[in-house]
């Protein structure tokens, strides 16, 4: 009789175990896209993603400009220099714009002097925040100009779209066209 019990007592421990041991995992079949993780058979979707495996780009509420870098501008005004020796020299004291459709929402400051090829960083005035992410903008290029030089020597200008759906969240926007030879960095980041 012990020896039954026994035998009993072994086979519904093995039973339990066996049961237990073989509960499937919820996330087991569960792949959650856009480095999305799944806890308890549900994907929790990172910012800017949702649906139930985090497949659905979102649309941001704003993007915050923090820097804008320019690499390129065009070198000459229709076959001169932008600043003649009348001016002070001859390279272009650059500024830069970011146009909404209706009023500048950004206008950096000055870099003096500055040569082709040379990479110039503007913070100053930064972060702003564009309400719009899906309207188009433009970033336009001016060379300052006062006294005897004076107005301001319009240089050219890109327009472009800050946020397409499909393009994720780049951390840097750029904005260029080498026939126009100007090419412009945005640094970015989103909020939903």
């Amino acid at each position: 009789m012990k020896s039954k019990s026994l035998f009993f007592a072994v086979l519904m421990l093995m039973g339990v175990l066996a049961f237990t041991g073989c509960k499937k995992d919820p996330c087991e079949s569960v792949t959650c896209q856009n480095s999305g993780t799944c806890n308890e058979g549900t994907c929790k979707c990172p910012a800017g993603f949702s649906g139930t495996f985090c497949g659905t780009e979102v649309t941001p509420t704003t993007i915050t400009l923090t820097k804008v870098v320019m690499d390129q501008f065009p070198p000459l005004d229709n076959g001169s220099d932008w600043d003649g020796a009348l001016c002070g020299g001859a390279n272009p004291d650059i500024s830069i714009g970011l146009w909404n459709g209706s009023s500048y929402i950004y206008t950096s400051g000055t870099y003096s002097d500055v040569v082709p090829g040379t990479q110039k960083t503007y913070t100053l005035g930064l972060p702003i925040t564009i309400n719009n992410p899906t309207g188009t903008y433009a970033v336009d290029l001016f060379d300052d100009d006062t006294g005897v030089c004076a107005p301001d020597d319009y240089m050219g200008g890109l327009e472009f779209v800050p946020y397409t759906s499909g393009n994720g969240f780049p951390s840097t926007i750029r904005v260029d066209n080498l026939t126009a030879q100007i090419d412009v960095t945005l640094h970015v980041t989103y909020t939903w």
